[in-house]
């Protein structure tokens, strides 16, 4: 996904003149050297890479099952092991569902067959017999028999889609319930929410990293208390006006974090990889510090928030192949944590295997935002 760069414009101004009239002339025998307009010019931003400059990563590794048989034998399925029983959940939920999908669609298959086969054996009669050959009768017959047809195949695709629809329901749910168990513990409670819960636009947009927003999709919107902390989190993508069609500026999760802060408000970007969707609303921002890993924005007083303990814990947030960035927008009041995942995490699994490292990752990204909720905490800035 890749994301436009935007330079930071200089603001342009000229001079005003001695006079303040614009049609008053020179006198025409004492004639003024007219000398061109000075431009006055901000001091401009520093250009901001808003990728990280890390070293090349290697290629991740293809697991062994995916190299053997290239070419004329059969590759060997792929399977994980899952060390925890929320882990060794999800894949059970997958592989319920997926059974019930492959029966579903294999009856929508052989029903499709069948009905296409009766509609051949009806055009076949009334073409070889020679009664109902060019009758009325012969036409009447296979205009009927189509009719029937597409009604059969009209119902049946319907109650093919409510079983698969109600299966997929049953297993987002599963999974979500298995997901949130292994990846918050007892870290949390109070929680409320599931998979069929949306988070507010107005909410996502409240954090003031994107530009534009015009649709927000979610799911899994959870509420639940940490530290007496009133906190939300869902599965999110906001969604903005492209040239042809609707294009994503984030996805991955979102928290929204009550916090005590009453003074300079700042957005930290923890840059990431080429594929990362960089917040769109930092042009306009002073930039108090920029790293190779990480940018910070906003007034100089916001530089109270960032202490050695939040510093700390903002180096424990890796990001990777699989959380590309994050975006931190600290507001007075509530912090706002935009963490964008690739699609190895985002898209549930379906045909192949879970593949459980990307679930045991979040589990530790939780643990280090939760540390720094704690060094936020510790400031008790006013």
């Amino acid at each position: 996904m890749e994301e436009e760069k935007k330079d930071v414009k200089p603001v342009e101004g000229v001079k005003s003149s001695d006079s303040d009239f614009a049609d008053e002339a020179a006198p025409v025998s004492t004639p003024a050297p007219v000398e061109p307009a000075k431009e006055e010019k901000e001091p401009e931003q520093p250009k901001v890479d808003l990728f990280a400059e890390k070293e090349a990563e290697e290629p991740a590794a293809v697991p062994v099952e995916e190299t053997k048989g290239k070419g004329k034998e059969k590759s060997a399925p792929i399977t994980y092991t899952y060390d925890e029983p929320e882990l060794q959940g999800i894949e059970t939920a997958r592989v319920n569902f997926f059974k019930v999908y492959k029966h579903e669609n294999l009856v929508k298959w052989l029903v499709t067959g069948g009905i296409l086969l009766v509609i051949l054996a009806a055009w076949l009669v009334v073409t070889f017999v020679d009664a109902l050959k060019n009758t009325v009768a012969g036409t009447a017959i296979i205009l009927s028999t189509v009719a029937v047809a597409v009604v059969v195949l009209a119902v049946f695709s319907i109650l093919f889609r409510k079983k698969i629809d109600k299966a997929m329901k049953a297993y987002f749910a599963e999974y979500y319930a298995h997901n949130n168990a292994y990846v918050y513990g007892d870290k949390i409670s109070d929680l409320t929410g599931g998979v069929d819960d949306k988070l507010d636009a107005a909410i996502f947009n409240a954090a003031g990293l994107y530009k534009g927003v015009v649709k927000v999709g979610s799911r899994d919107t959870l509420h639940f208390t940490y530290k007496g902390k009133a906190i939300t989190m869902a599965d999110a993508a906001g969604q903005v006006n492209g040239q042809k069609s609707l294009r994503t500026c984030f996805v991955g999760k979102y928290f929204v974090i009550p916090n005590t802060n009453e003074g300079g408000e700042i957005i930290i970007y923890l840059k990431g990889n080429k594929r990362a969707l960089p917040p769109t609303t930092l042009d306009a921002l002073p930039v108090l510090e920029d790293s190779k890993t990480m940018v910070i924005y906003g007034p100089v007083d916001g530089k109270k928030l960032l202490t050695h303990p939040v510093r700390e814990a903002l180096k424990a947030i890796n990001t990777d192949a699989t959380l590309v960035d994050v975006a931190i927008s600290i507001k007075r009041g509530t912090t706002y944590v935009a963490m964008g995942y690739e699609d190895n995490l985002m898209v549930l699994p379906m045909d192949k295997p879970f593949n459980p490292a990307p679930t045991m990752e979040l589990k530790e990204n939780m643990s280090a935002l939760f540390a720094l909720i704690d060094a936020f905490d510790a400031n008790d800035v006013k």
